[in-house]
């Protein structure tokens, strides 16, 4: 049985390189999460975030280990701890050098194509604020002309058809609320 390494609960196998990103059925690229760590709102699969944070985790624990310039097929095999099948399946379509197969290649291979940098998650959270920024804004647009609408509606007793607080009565009056009611009971106030 597997534990969660953030909660000690018990825990599903994460690929940290999806399979469908080219990640291995490999020690190495397993995070052992539970459901909510795995599945939930702040997990790998729904947290770009956090995503690219496990995986650019993996990718600098595999800088670490594979501190040699190139390594043969058995290298490769006793240090990442996996098989010499898994090991000639990695090394399949790399070159190989005279040194052996490049560093590099490996981890490339690994990672499923790509390598990542904390700028790419810098950029994730950069994007996050740029759109609450402009939700914030839609709201605020929104709440002006509310308030200048029934400026108008107050000094001149008339009301667009078109205005926003004409569309916000729409969608409020199929439903009564206090405010509809204390509007209809007061109209001129």
């Amino acid at each position: 049985m597997f534990f969660c390494e953030i909660c000690n609960k018990p825990a599903d196998i994460h690929h940290i390189v999806h399979r469908s990103e080219g990640g291995l059925d490999i020690e190495i690229n397993y995070k052992y999460l539970c459901n909510e760590h795995h599945r939930g709102k702040n997990g790998p699969h729904h947290s770009i975030e956090i995503d690219l944070k496990y995986k650019l985790e993996l990718q600098k624990e595999l800088l670490k280990l594979l501190h040699k310039n190139f390594y043969t097929i058995k290298e490769l095999s006793n240090t990442l701890n996996f098989s010499l099948n898994v090991a000639k399946r990695i090394t399949k379509d790399l070159r190989l050098y005279k040194e052996g197969y490049k560093k590099e290649d490996i981890i490339l291979y690994l990672m499923g194509g790509t390598l990542y940098t904390e700028e790419m998650i810098e950029n994730i959270k950069i994007q996050k604020l740029l759109e609450e920024i402009y939700w914030i804004q839609k709201a605020l647009a929104f709440l002006l002309e509310l308030f200048i609408n029934v400026g108008l509606e107050r000094k001149t007793g008339f009301e667009p058809a078109t205005s926003t607080l004409a569309r916000w009565r729409s969608t409020v009056e199929p439903f009564p609320h206090k405010w509809c009611r204390w509007r209809e009971s007061n109209p001129h106030a």
